[in-house]
């Protein structure tokens, strides 16, 4: 369970959350709704231990995120960036498939095969990550997601989801946490006509 208490939280110019609060179970598909500015992005890192609030609790599993760090807190928390090609660290996309399943202790070939299917094609044919397209990058980085042991995966600002392949990669991906048992939040700006049927809650910010 992810339970959120009192969080209180503001940048110098101005006040994001006076005493936000609200819970998510195991399986739980969240939605958080909201314009930009709206504080979507803030919460993400919140939740998952990359800012610390000014007051109040985030636990997960009865853990305090913020007593966590390193593998300790990405084993309850996982944050997915909206622009994730600005943080591969490597010139090839295999290379960055080594580094992550080595990181989260997972099977390269699991990995290469998760990556294919949310791509499109084989590993073979992808070589610069630079080459991506944003969608591309997008689709790359959710492969993550689905092998992410994290308790709680927060996908920052989902993209469009006009392509038919984007669409069944992120239900694949809802699917299969769900039925893991992990909660996963989505940050969108407005509410999906897909996929419906596979959330479970919803938090609107203003």
């Amino acid at each position: 369970m992810l339970l959120v208490t009192d969080v209180r939280f503001s940048y110098p110019e101005r006040q994001i959350f006076s005493a936000l609060s609200f819970k998510a179970d195991n399986g739980d598909v969240m939605i958080v709704l909201g314009p930009n500015g709206s504080g979507k992005t803030t919460l993400g890192l919140l939740l998952c231990g990359l800012l610390s609030p000014k007051s109040g609790t985030v636990s997960i599993h009865g853990e305090r995120i913020h007593d966590k760090c390193g593998e300790e807190r990405f084993r309850l928390a996982a944050f997915l960036p909206q622009r994730i090609q600005t943080y591969f660290l490597f010139p090839t996309v295999k290379r960055e498939i080594r580094f992550a399943t080595r990181y989260l202790s997972i099977e390269e070939k699991q990995f290469q095969s998760d990556v294919s299917e949310c791509m499109a094609e084989s590993m073979d044919m992808i070589q610069n990550p630079a080459d991506l397209s944003p969608n591309e990058s997008w689709r790359f980085a959710l492969s993550l997601g689905l092998l992410a042991r994290s308790r709680v995966l927060f996908i920052d600002e989902v993209p469009s989801l006009s392509s038919t392949l984007t669409q069944r990669v992120v239900q694949n991906l809802l699917k299969r946490r769900r039925q893991a048992g992990y909660i996963t939040i989505l940050a969108m700006h407005r509410q999906p006509q897909v996929f419906g049927d596979l959330i479970t809650r919803t938090l609107e910010l203003q």
